[in-house]
């Protein structure tokens, strides 16, 4: 059975200083070299390198995930569909359901595991283009894609999955604007619609759903459909994130 939640949050002019932007994430040696070697490929780091809990060094990009494995000392970056390994002939491309020949048997399904990202770059490119087809269906202009609003969402989206709960603010109490500013997202009006969904067979319909109740909804109850035709914001940052349990969460950050 499909199910669709959505929440809105009207816009809001901020008018206190923005506070000091988070420290930027950003790929080191290794990432660093592998990340020079594919350029826009990796896409922007959403966080710093840190180490799992089997030891392999890992980096959350806003295209796929970046991985150095502790028990083989190779580096690699995969987008959920194909994988970049840095093994004994440099730097090769393959798809994730193959493997090089170098490659040890029991490492067959190793990238598999470790780099299936929770992430859809596909399903927030698709829910891009249905927000834009709706603002030019009544004369309003497109919002751009915008990075560092996309970490953001993207951050929301994967708290919410993994925090089991579906809420502008997180627990702690954090906004939407809170967490922009933290992000390092200047703006003077900012808006914010969340998306759920639970037994879809893929991602984008999961968005594609969200988005249609939202465009169907009537005044004064239509708050998400009054963000997405919004002529005043300019940029959007999309998040989609399914759970291991096929849970998908929907975050699009608007400003202007």
């Amino acid at each position: 059975m499909k199910h669709i939640v959505a929440l809105a949050m009207a816009s809001l002019l901020c008018l206190a200083t923005l506070a000091p932007s988070a420290e930027a994430a950003e790929f080191r040696l290794g990432f660093a070299a592998m990340a020079s070697q594919l350029g826009a490929t990796t896409g922007v780091p959403m966080e710093n390198e840190h180490y799992g809990p089997n030891g392999d060094s890992l980096q959350l990009t806003t295209t796929g995930l970046m991985v150095w494995r502790k028990a083989d000392n190779w580096t690699a970056f995969t987008d959920g569909c194909r994988s970049w390994v840095s093994g004994p002939h440099g730097v090769q491309e393959r798809g994730n359901d193959e493997r090089f020949q170098w490659e040890a048997d029991d490492l067959r399904s190793a990238l598999q595991t470790i780099a299936s990202t929770p992430f859809d770059a596909a399903a927030e490119e698709a829910a891009l283009a249905m927000v834009n087809a709706s603002r030019a269906q009544y004369g309003v202009p497109p919002v751009a894609m915008d990075g560092a609003l996309r970490q953001v969402a993207r951050a929301h989206s994967r708290d919410m999955g993994e925090r089991n709960y579906f809420a502008h603010n997180t627990p702690e109490g954090k906004s939407p604007f809170d967490r922009m500013r933290t992000g390092g997202v200047g703006f003077g009006a900012a808006a914010e619609n969340l998306g759920y969904g639970s037994g879809y067979g893929s991602n984008a319909d999961s968005v594609r759903g969200n988005h249609q109740a939202m465009m169907a909804e009537a005044a004064p109850n239509d708050d998400h459909r009054q963000n997405i035709l919004n002529g005043s914001y300019k940029k959007v940052g999309i998040g989609v994130y399914r759970t291991a349990d096929g849970r998908i969460y929907y975050c699009c950050d608007f400003t202007d």
